[in-house]
C-alpha cells in the first residue's frame, strides 16, 4: 500500500563534499532503530517545499556547526519515489522526494561537524566514489551497513 497523503511524504538528504584529492564523500546517519546507515531525512511538514524540509533534517544534525552555512549550492530536487518501508508490512511505501546538496570542497576531516539527531544515533561522513566504495566503508568503518530502503536510491545516485 502506498500511502501519498501530504503528511506522509518525507525528504531524503543527499548530501555530498569533495575532498581535496577529488574523491566524492556523502552524509549518513545511523538511524537508532537498528535498520543501519541512511540518508538523513524526515517528513515534510503540511505547507513546507522539500528544500526547506531538508535544510529543517540538517539542521538537526549540526545544532552547532556550519553545515547548513556552508551549503553552496542545492544541486537540485528529484521527483517523488517511492521507498520501502521496512517497519510496516511487505508492501508499504513511502513517497520520498531527494534533495540533492552539494558542500564544495573540503580537506578530509574538515568537513562541517555533524552530530545525530532524534531517529539518529550518530551521523558522519563517508567516501563514495562508487557505490561499492560507499558499502566498503560504512562496513569497513563502522562495520555497519546501508540502510535497505535507500539502497536502490544510494545505488542510482553513486553509480
Amino acid at each position: 500500500m502506498v500511502s501519498t497523503e501530504p503528511n506522509d511524504i518525507q525528504v531524503v538528504v543527499i548530501v555530498t563534499a569533495t575532498e581535496e584529492l577529488g574523491h566524492r564523500w556523502i552524509l549518513l546517519v545511523e538511524r537508532d532503530d537498528g535498520h543501519g546507515w541512511a540518508l538523513p531525512g524526515g517528513h515534510v511538514d503540511a505547507g513546507e517545499d522539500p528544500v526547506s524540509a531538508a535544510l529543517r533534517e540538517l539542521r538537526e544534525l549540526c545544532e552547532e556547526s556550519d553545515l547548513v552555512a556552508g551549503i553552496n549550492q542545492v544541486r537540485h530536487v528529484d521527483r517523488p519515489c517511492y521507498v520501502p518501508d521496512p517497519r510496516a508490512t511487505d508492501e508499504a511505501a513511502t513517497a520520498t522526494i531527494p534533495v540533492y546538496i552539494d558542500l564544495g570542497r573540503y580537506a578530509v576531516g574538515e568537513f562541517p561537524a555533524v552530530t545525530g539527531a532524534p531517529g539518529a544515533l550518530r551521523a558522519a561522513y563517508f567516501r563514495a566514489d562508487t557505490y561499492n566504495t560507499l558499502l566498503h566503508y560504512v562496513r569497513l568503518r563502522v562495520d555497519g551497513q546501508v540502510f535497505q530502503a535507500h539502497r536502490q536510491l544510494l545505488h542510482d545516485v553513486l553509480g
